[in-house]
């Protein structure tokens, strides 16, 4: 017991209708970053909402320090015990300053009872320092990119003397650079006796910062592994139940003719931005974070305003100044931030399938034809295996995989004859990107072109038929499928404008 900082044992919890982890134990070493990974459903934040004292256990014991904690304790004891989490959605209150953020509820205070600023920005500059936010602790945090409110979280867990910080799907806002910043913070952290949880879909990131791996299945612990010891398809393998031979099981569909054509896209984001998609065919924009290929997406879907430049859906000329005209046009576009812009999280899986076509199912002008969306709906959610209890389930109580299956549904179902995929698997465990990837492959089949923006170069280099790289707003270089190749796609990303025939000596 004394080599270990925690241990949960055989802890189990249930929901109605549910049970959640069935028995599992983890333990924690002083200065370790231990790895929780699983596929979505898998017991990972029940675990950690009972470490962090959000849920209550059913049965099971928890040791800190080698002394048992009470099972009545709650997320303000957890704090006072040394446990911190930091979560994919940030809990920073953007109108107050980061100082304040900082040294939320123990806010220091003078003889006379005011805030103490002098020594509120004293102490905060001493934590900044240590996370590496280099900003006015007077800013406030609406301010802040994202890279630095992920800091802030980091930084309010250091203010509360964390030994055990939790860290669910940190990377997931961040760019390579950040990214690489964040692990070598988190590296600092451990060599000062603090520990990590790292829970992350990105198996190769647990290669780079832990030193154990625990995988969860159905609420079961299947694996502690040394990470040194094992490899992703391993891993992989115990995650999902089976044999993976492939990660990325997308076959070659046949190649029809044009069925999008930009040409000279340009507004105050993009820059004389031009190519051609086929039917059947997947085509990767690649780029690096702001560099303009979310913004070539967003305009072709009329979110932003095109300057001048034109766009034909299946040789027609179109007129595109908002999303409406977009789907008039044939043109369908799952948004990288599926809880914010691609679902009504409070409404039901069959209202969000169906809410961006209402149209083909007006009758009379102000009624619906009711048995005709349930049907489309229903096909959808057996096509796309959608699981869910029923269409009237709230969308918000699915997984995160089976959410994304039902914004693909809703884009589908406006038979669309080009589907812009920005980050289709962002947030998803494998098992579900496999899923993603068969469907833009049924999809393909089916005769639509797909336009697939991706942050994961190895994801869009085995998804894409040709790629693209973007570079503040332009289009610095084309690559054809025998001719992918990491450092060039890269090299192009950066900026580099080397002619093709340069780059591939």
């Amino acid at each position: 017991m004394e080599n270990y900082l925690l241990k949960m044992e055989n802890i189990k919890k249930s929901f109605p209708g549910v049970l959640a982890l069935e028995g599992v134990s983890v333990d924690l070493k002083k200065g370790e970053v231990l790895a929780l990974v699983g596929e979505n459903g898998a017991g990972k934040s029940t675990l950690m909402k009972i470490l962090s004292g959000a849920y209550q256990p059913d049965s099971g014991e928890i040791f800190l320090n080698g002394e048992k904690i009470d099972h009545n304790y709650n997320p303000g004891k957890a704090i006072d015990m040394g446990i911190s989490s930091i979560y994919q959605e940030f809990n920073n209150l953007p109108d107050m300053s980061v100082a304040e953020n900082i040294f939320l509820g123990e806010i220091p205070k003078n003889a006379f009872r005011f805030i103490d600023y002098k020594k509120l920005y004293k102490d905060a500059k001493e934590i900044m320092s240590k996370v590496g936010l280099n900003c006015n602790p007077k800013l406030e945090a609406v301010h802040l990119s994202v890279a630095e409110r992920q800091l802030l979280e980091i930084a309010k867990a250091i203010s509360k003397d964390a030994k055990i910080i939790i860290m669910d799907e940190p990377t997931a806002p961040l760019n390579d650079e950040e990214t690489e910043t964040l692990f070598k913070l988190i590296k600092k952290l451990t060599a000062e006796g603090k520990s990590v949880i790292y829970i992350s879909h990105r198996i190769e990131e647990v290669f780079k910062v832990s030193q154990r791996v625990v995988v969860l299945r159905d609420g079961k612990k299947v694996a502690v592994l040394d990470t040194k010891k094992t490899d992703k398809n391993e891993i992989v393998r115990l995650m999902v139940g089976r044999d993976i031979k492939e990660m990325f099981p997308i076959s070659k569909t046949k190649i029809g003719e044009t069925v999008l054509e930009v040409e000279g896209l340009d507004n105050e984001f993009i820059k004389n931005v031009s190519f051609k998609v086929r039917r059947g065919e997947i085509l990767g924009l690649f780029g690096l974070m702001g560099s303009g290929r979310t913004k070539i997406a967003e305009t072709i879907f009329g979110k932003e305003k095109l300057l001048s430049g034109t766009i034909k859906v299946d040789k027609k000329l179109r007129k595109i100044n908002n999303p409406n005209a977009a789907i008039k046009a044939g043109i369908g576009y799952l948004s990288p931030d599926r809880k914010q812009d691609g679902l009504v999280l409070v409404h039901t899986v069959k209202n969000n399938i169906s809410l961006a076509s209402l149209e083909f199912y007006r009758m009379f002008k102000f009624f619906l034809n009711l048995k005709d969306e349930q049907k489309d709906v229903n096909k959808w959610i057996k096509r796309m295996n959608i699981k869910t209890p029923s269409i009237n389930s709230i969308v918000e109580s699915l997984s995160g995989g089976n959410q994304q299956k039902v914004v693909v549904a809703k884009w589908v179902n406006t038979n669309p004859d080009v589907l812009i995929m920005n980050e289709p698997t962002r947030g998803i465990d494998v098992g579900a990107k496999i899923e993603v990837y068969k469907i833009m492959e049924n999809l393909c089949e089916k005769g639509l072109g797909i336009v697939m923006i991706s942050s994961e170069l190895l994801e869009i280099i085995a998804i894409s038929d040709k790629i693209l790289t973007v570079h503040e707003g332009e289009i610095t270089n084309s690559f054809e499928k025998e001719d992918f190749n990491q450092e060039n796609i890269l090299k192009s990303a950066l900026g580099k404008k080397e002619k093709y025939e340069q780059l591939k000596k």
